[in-house]
């Protein structure tokens, strides 16, 4: 998959775990109550830092093996 595509799902994948959280968090504020598969929702927002991480680290291998094959190495 492309580096730059991962980094985008990424993102799109934390901004909405955040709005879930706020969603997730509203109840301790207005009260009510929320089921619990808005926590689980919530979760998001690690799983998009993590996509994010993970296409950091595949856009620098990708332009490592580019400067390498450039130089000839």
């Amino acid at each position: 998959m492309n580096p730059d595509r991962i980094l985008k799902v990424g993102g799109a994948l934390t901004a909405l775990g955040m709005v879930l959280s706020l969603i997730a968090m509203s109840p301790l504020v207005i009260g009510g109550h929320l089921s619990s598969a808005w926590w689980f929702l919530a979760m998001l927002t690690g799983t998009g830092l993590i996509c994010i991480l993970i296409g950091i680290k595949s856009a620098s291998r990708a332009r490592t093996r580019a400067v390498q094959s450039l130089k000839g190495i």
